[in-house]
Parts: structure tokens; C-alpha cells; sequence
């Protein structure tokens, strides 16, 4: 193969991404795109002190990985085999959560996900559904485990 040949698949490539970028932009918002290319906090962690794992209506997985001291959540990853809709979701409830008190966590919708993504459309939101719902039960799962609802008012 000659470089005019990769020249020209480099220019299909490019003429091919430009299309698909142009049809996500007129469906989803611009935080949405972002999120789901340059996703934040993703990965799965090493010793959390709770994991929650969540398969949504769609089949799409989603893992939540939490890391909390003095009852806020001081670390958070993310992983899912789902769409691009749940990677954005993922990743901007871990940025929502990062850093709170795991008694205001437990008041994130999933409403205030997609106000934060600046929309989805209807036939995504319930990626958000299924965001919010594995992070509020890895919640309920570390909160099971450290002496449940008592532990979170004794430690606001």
C-alpha cells in the first residue's frame, strides 16, 4: 500500500467522522458528546469500599465503584458495555457525586442527570435512570455494610 492509497482512506475516514459527528450533534447536546468521547472518572478500582452492578432495560450494564471517608464519597469510577448515551451518563453522574456527602448523593435523580448533560433525548433517559440507580445502590450497599441510615446521620 502506497502513502496516495492511505491518503485517500485517511480522507474517507475523516469525510466519514465528520458525517457521524454531524448527526450526533443534532440529536444530542454538546456535554453529551464530550462526555461520552473524553469520559471522566472510568475504570474499575482496586479495593472500593463498595461496587454496585446494575443491567438496565436496555441490556446495558453499568458498574459503579465508590471510595468513602468521614461519610463523602472521595473517589467514583465507572464502567458499562453500553452506548455512548450510557458512557455520558456514567461519567457525568461520577462528577455529580465526587466529593459529596453521601446524604446528598442520595438525592441526585436522574432528572438532575440529563439537566446536567443539558438534555437526552426520550429514547436515551434511561440511561440516566440507570446511572443514578447503581450509584444510589452502591449507596445502599455501603451504607448496609457501616451500620446503614444511623451511620449517615452520625456522620453529617
Amino acid at each position: 500500500m502506497n502513502g496516495d492509497n492511505k491518503s485517500d482512506f485517511d480522507k474517507i475516514v475523516a469525510s466519514i467522522q465528520d458525517d457521524m459527528d454531524k448527526e450526533a450533534e443534532a440529536i444530542f447536546s454538546k456535554k453529551v458528546i464530550e462526555e461520552f468521547k473524553h469520559p471522566h472518572n472510568i475504570g474499575r478500582m482496586k479495593d472500593p469500599d463498595s461496587v454496585a452492578v446494575i443491567t438496565g432495560s436496555c441490556g446495558d450494564t453499568m458498574e459503579i465503584f465508590l471510595k468513602v471517608k468521614e461519610n463523602k464519597i472521595t473517589d467514583i469510577l465507572f464502567m458499562t458495555d453500553g452506548c455512548g448515551s450510557s458512557i455520558a451518563c456514567g461519567s457525568m453522574v461520577t462528577r455529580m457525586v465526587k466529593g459529596k456527602a453521601i446524604n446528598d448523593v442520595k438525592k441526585i435523580t436522574n432528572i438532575n442527570l440529563i439537566d446536567a448533560l443539558d438534555g437526552l433525548p426520550d429514547e436515551n433517559k434511561h440511561c440516566a435512570k440507570l446511572a443514578v440507580d447503581t450509584v444510589q445502590k452502591g449507596i445502599k450497599d455501603y451504607l448496609d455494610k457501616n451500620g446503614g441510615e444511623n451511620y449517615a446521620r452520625r456522620s453529617r
